[in-house]
């Protein structure tokens, strides 16, 4: 799998060939979200970040350790399977990042792992993370297939998938970011040479996870929000 690279492989993969040609239907359904049933599509739909320019797109999502369990329980995985996948999953950060140049033509290119690497600087909780080089087998083995749901929604794009995973426990055992937890994450990508970086950011807990709030009036709120968009007031 792109951009996961285990103990036994090498830093990076080879960039990525053209893929094959992509219709306008596809542009439409990436700038309406992905439109997909269960609870691992309700994940990526709440931490897609899309950045269009021209024929320039970048999305970038978080993919907290819930959506590959999600994901796990969707594919009817066993429960000593998932508890498995908990347990790898949890030790990491991963961010599933796309950056394509979509050409007059319908034909598209997308981007290395290394050279999306090379672009892009990560906080979590205001500490720098780095893109991890090598990481445990098992993540090698298991993330390809449970990333079915996000590659499939991509259609022709979804050869330019890569998942890259940053460290998510520290010296001690603690998790350093999780969706149900408060936590952020703040990841700058210069999609442009020279031009200042795009900034996206991830605040948790993620409504996905730990459901939405209520304001004092009634209103829906996210699960990171401490105060009230609508009336000011502090959310319980």
């Amino acid at each position: 799998m792109a951009g996961v690279t285990s103990t036994r492989s090498r830093r990076y993969p080879a960039p990525v060939p053209r893929l094959a040609p992509i219709a306008l239907a596809l542009l439409l359904v990436l700038d309406a979200g992905l439109a997909l049933a269960g609870d691992s599509s309700e994940i990526l739909q709440e931490t897609a970040r899309t950045y269009r320019a021209g024929r320039r797109l970048v999305q970038m999502w978080w993919l907290p350790v819930d959506y590959w369990v999600a994901s796990a329980r969707e594919q009817n995985k066993t429960p000593a399977e998932i508890d498995e996948i908990r347990q790898v999953f949890r030790s990491y950060t991963l961010i599933g990042a796309l950056d394509v140049d979509l050409r007059p033509d319908g034909s598209h290119d997308a981007l290395s792992t290394a050279e999306i690497v090379r672009r892009m600087e990560v906080e979590i909780n205001g500490k720098r993370q780095q893109v991890l080089r090598q990481v445990d087998e098992r993540l090698q083995k298991l993330a390809p297939d449970l990333s079915y749901v996000l590659q499939s929604s991509l259609v022709n794009l979804g050869g330019g998938l890569h998942i890259l995973p940053l460290p998510n426990v520290m010296e001690d055992g603690r998790v350093v970011l999780r969706a149900g937890q408060a936590g952020k994450m703040l990841l700058r990508y210069r999609a442009v040479p020279d031009v200042a970086p795009i900034e996206f950011w991830w605040h948790a807990p993620l409504s996905s996870i730990a459901g939405a709030k209520r304001c004092k009036s009634g209103e829906k709120a996210e699960a990171s929000w401490q105060y009230c968009p609508w009336d000011g007031s502090k959310i319980e």
